[in-house]
């Protein structure tokens, strides 16, 4: 009877493993696509050390997080390179969509300084043949790092995109996102 429950206990140890091998690639975020016409653009995120409530200022400071605000350049657009802030990166990547005219928005940030809980961006972009628009949307981040990817209606031609917003962490600080960009030819 032992040896009954020993392999039961041994199958179900090897079916929850195999469930944790296939169940995050089962959840995993759609691949975004390598594309010659483009490079997916990262820019740096920044901690408001300024506008915190005494709460989330007393876990920045014992962190250390706002030690070197003050020597920060913010809002400087980096590309082609991940450049981490004080706060993590932000990312923006536009690309073919699904059929002519739209353009796939890969929108993503990720905090050095704790989790990501929620996020507040605007995506504002230019097809340079026929105009602009923009997109103003929250939403929560199910991880501790955010990703989302919507289509837009941009028409063919060349369209060039920016992100701007703020992430809010667990404990209460919130990272500014520093305008990453991204430029694609949209067919």
């Amino acid at each position: 009877m032992d040896r009954i429950v020993l392999s039961r206990v041994a199958a179900l140890f090897v079916l929850l493993g195999l469930l944790t091998i296939t169940i995050p690639a089962t959840f995993a975020a759609a691949p975004v696509p390598a594309s010659p016409t483009t490079v997916k653009r990262v820019a740096t995120m920044t901690l408001d050390c300024v506008h915190m409530d005494s709460k989330a200022r007393k876990y920045a400071d014992a962190h250390h997080y706002c030690d070197n605000v003050k020597k920060q350049k913010n809002g400087i657009v980096v590309l082609n390179s991940t450049v981490v802030g004080s706060c993590g990166s932000s990312t923006l990547y536009i690309y073919q969509g699904y059929a002519s005219g739209i353009a796939r928005f890969y929108e993503a940030a990720t905090s050095s300084v704790g989790a990501i809980v929620y996020v507040q961006r605007q995506i504002s972009w230019t097809n340079y043949s026929t105009g602009r628009g923009s997109y103003q949307n929250d939403g929560f981040a199910a991880s501790g790092d955010w990703l989302n990817q919507e289509n837009f209606n941009t028409n063919t031609g060349l369209v060039a995109g920016s992100m701007s917003g703020q992430a809010f962490l667990i404990w209460g600080g919130t990272c500014t996102i520093d305008y990453p960009t991204d430029s694609t030819q949209i067919s």
